[in-house]
């Protein structure tokens, strides 16, 4: 399996969920859709699990929190500029955006509430790095805790999220799921051929997604609107469709899908970052335009212009040694420059 193409796939899958004309075209499909977050938050659990140390924090820490911290700094002072709030309540939510990577303040501070990946995907490493470190009956029972609060987590979610850090809530939904994903894929879809393996993986997808389309279940991981105990059939089928639709993608990505593919999925970090400013910009200069092409259309166009345009941007920021090293630094010594010592590039999620 090529991990670039998988990546490119789930990065492709998330501009198509965040894309304003999809909505129209594809309105029950979306609904429940989550398998490509649950992918990206999948992919730590297909290497082996390091244990916790001071290079691995900080690396997971520069890599994934600091462009949040940048971009969301960024963007909340913009908005602060227009907000009728003062500066006090401005800062104070700023504040609690930088600590919880919460959804719902995200959006309101940001007006980008699909930042909330980033702190969540730090949070997962840590917990991962935490249960490598432990011992392994210590590790087994903190790993039974969480499996046991993916049951609750949609009940405490709007009284608990703005209180814990780094987006918790997201990353301990979706660990059950990606330990799961991780098992079958290495126990079980790796040993089938590509077709056999495909074609299965496809069965399971259609009927999780036509049940889930059925029932008009909903679900959005990141703001924790997740079903739960009281509702185990929903779950369930939320949970059929997370980890069948990404087995689906690990078998599409053992096929040779072609360099874009893997291209996009190489600088699925920066084309995750660039795309909401960039699809947005399509889509008002669509409806500025307002032809009178087909919804299809304007999906179609407004999709490959926003795939297209962000990686392009995203291989220029990546060339530029300057810009690559603020925007995305791998250490503090590559953030800090030549003289501190230089550390190469890598540009992938």
């Amino acid at each position: 399996m090529n991990q670039n193409i998988l990546k490119g796939l789930l990065i492709i899958g998330v501009v198509i969920d965040h894309n304003d004309f999809s909505r129209s075209l594809f309105s029950g499909f979306l609904l429940g859709f989550s398998f490509h977050v649950v992918g990206f938050m999948t992919l730590p659990f297909l290497r082996e699990l390091p244990r916790l140390s001071r290079s691995y924090v900080l690396g997971n820490f520069f890599r994934l929190y600091y462009p949040f911290f940048l971009l969301t700094l960024a963007l909340g002072a913009v908005v602060a500029m227009g907000a009728p709030t003062g500066l006090y309540e401005s800062a104070r939510r700023l504040l609690a955006a930088l600590y919880s990577g919460n959804s719902e303040v995200l959006k309101q501070t940001t007006h980008m509430a699909l930042l909330w990946f980033l702190p969540s995907m730090f949070s997962l490493t840590l917990i991962l790095g935490l249960l490598a470190s432990c011992r392994r009956p210590v590790a087994i029972v903190l790993l039974c805790a969480i499996v046991a609060s993916h049951f609750f987590i949609g009940t405490v979610a709007a009284d608990v999220q703005h209180y814990l850090p780094l987006g918790l809530l997201p990353a301990l939904y979706v660990i059950p799921l990606a330990a799961l994903i991780a098992l079958l894929q290495k126990g079980f879809f790796e040993r089938l051929q590509i077709w056999p393996a495909l074609l299965l993986a496809s069965i399971a997808f259609a009927v999780a997604k036509y049940g889930q389309m059925q029932q008009g279940l909903y679900q959005e991981v990141g703001f924790s609107l997740v079903a739960d105990y009281r509702d185990l059939w929903a779950l369930a089928l939320n949970d059929m469709e997370a980890v069948s639709g990404t087995l689906l993608m690990m078998q599409l990505a053992r096929l040779p899908l072609g360099r874009f593919v893997e291209t996009c999925g190489k600088y699925s970090m920066q084309v995750y970052i660039l795309h909401g400013f960039i699809g947005f910009g399509c889509y008002r200069l669509l409806v500025w335009l307002n032809p009178g092409w087909p919804v299809s259309v304007k999906f179609a166009m407004s999709l490959a212009c926003t795939v297209g345009a962000s990686l392009v941007l995203a291989r220029l920021a990546m060339d530029h040694d300057t810009v690559r090293r603020f925007a995305f630094p791998r250490s503090w010594a590559d953030l800090a420059g030549p003289r501190a010592g230089r550390v190469p590039a890598r540009a992938s999620m």
